[in-house]
């Protein structure tokens, strides 16, 4: 459930730069864009043509070199959601979305929220080579899962805010990261989420944090308190579907 969560959440990333790209792109760029932002969409929610199809089609179309940075990203993030989801290859993946990161880091800068999505996916990349005892070097690569989480939460604060629904995000990574190995540090990395998402007054990263928290308190046992969080979770979901329904933005 761990790594679904960090794919979809860096998948969302994309899907919300994809606006930006449509409006700075070359109309031979935008059947680039156009084939991206479609395999995505049909990886998150499959209907329609083939998400492998729709891949292997930009792919063909797309040439990295030629594209403005935010299409570099963008091709980058589906080429290592092509090779880790589809063809179970996440050190193949991983290579993607570091190739991706050092083009996008030599074009943009080191503050770019374009990095975000691929600092997290490589960094889930990462996790699951060494979650299926796929590389030689296990403790190297988790603390290179650290450091690239750490750095994604960095960019976050820097871009959004400290404060910010998407700088508690960035805080919720880092406690998933540590669950197994340090569930203490996890905890507090998830209070750190929860506090930051009453700060900015934000429901949907509240819950979400919460979530986060409760994840990592069942881990340890503590059956109580977890109760007690899904009672808090249960009635925020309950409060953002009225408002949903209320502002004409229900959810499927």
């Amino acid at each position: 459930m761990k790594k679904v969560i960090i794919i979809f959440g860096a998948m969302l990333t994309v899907l919300g730069l994809c606006a930006r790209a449509a409006d700075t792109v070359e109309p031979q760029e935008q059947q680039c864009s156009a084939l991206l932002q479609a395999a995505h969409e049909s990886l998150a929610s499959p209907s329609g043509e083939d998400y492998v199809t729709l891949y292997e089609k930009a792919f063909k179309t797309c040439t990295p070199a030629e594209l403005p940075v935010e299409l570099v990203a963008q091709y980058y993030e589906g080429r290592g959601d092509y090779l880790g989801i589809y063809g179970k290859d996440y050190a193949a993946a991983a290579v993607a979305y570091e190739e991706g990161l050092d083009r996008v880091t030599a074009l943009a800068g080191i503050d770019d929220p374009l990095r975000i999505g691929l600092l997290e996916d490589l960094a889930n990349a990462f996790d699951v080579l060494v979650g299926q005892n796929l590389t030689s070097s296990p403790k190297e690569d988790r603390d290179r899962v650290r450091e690239l989480s750490r750095e994604a939460l960095r960019v976050r604060q820097v871009v959004y805010g400290e404060n910010s629904p998407e700088a508690a995000v960035g805080w919720c990574r880092l406690s998933y990261v540590e669950q197994e190995t340090a569930p203490g540090i996890a905890e507090q990395y998830a209070r750190t989420a929860v506090r930051v998402s009453e700060t900015a007054k934000d429901a949907e990263a509240l819950r979400d944090s919460l979530s986060c928290l409760r994840s990592t308190l069942k881990i340890q046992g503590k059956a109580l308190e977890v109760a007690e969080l899904q009672d808090r979770i249960a009635v925020l979901s309950t409060q953002i579907e009225e408002s949903d329904r209320q502002s004409g933005n229900e959810r499927p």
